[in-house]
């Protein structure tokens, strides 16, 4: 079964902005590493660009060479910025990880600045949540400029629910097997 992935794609392929949220380990990174990868395959110009961490070692462990390193939030803006100025659509991984680090009015202008470039562009950002909040973290800075909007969280040991929660309320479950992922 496809579950979603036929939605995000043509969501993606109209140059618009999905955003997926979630608390750690809900299968974000996967999601955004395998529609990446599809967009790409069908010929769309995609730049990857993971800024925290954990994505770079999951990038690094399944062998992925072609994606850039944003290891700071001016990083991230000055990466985004040539990669929409060249036609490329945006999948940026995770989009708030300096803001968490660092939650000051200028992060949160570089993040809005950022988001709202890759809204113009087109892609995917993924933003995790922390703390209490079942939002992420800069949420008001980055979700009015998602056109479509899911949450993601864990129902047990590689199962995982994606909640469409923008334009319209729908829920698929998904897998992760290794890299990739499998819709039920």
């Amino acid at each position: 079964m496809q579950g979603l992935q036929p939605i995000l794609e043509r969501v993606l392929a109209s140059r618009k902005l999905i955003l997926i949220y979630g608390p750690a380990a809900t299968g974000k990174t996967h999601l955004a590493y395998n529609l990446y990868k599809s967009m790409k395959q069908k010929g769309h110009r995609s730049l990857l660009i993971a800024t925290e961490p954990g994505t770079i070692t999951f990038l690094v462990n399944i062998g992925e060479e072609d994606y850039q390193r944003a290891l700071t939030i001016d990083e991230l803006a000055t990466i985004a910025t040539r990669g929409a100025l060249q036609g490329y659509m945006l999948f940026i991984d995770s989009v708030n990880w300096h803001y968490r680090e660092n939650p000051t009015m200028d992060n949160a202008r570089i993040l809005a600045y950022t988001v709202s470039l890759a809204s113009r562009v087109g892609g995917l950002v993924t933003a995790q949540v922390s703390g209490g909040d079942a939002r992420p973290s800069g949420a008001r800075f980055i979700t009015p400029w998602a056109h479509m909007v899911i949450e993601t969280s864990k129902v047990r040991e590689n199962l995982f629910q994606a909640s469409v929660k923008r334009p319209i309320t729908r829920l698929a479950l998904f897998k992760v097997r290794g890299a990739r992922v499998q819709w039920l």
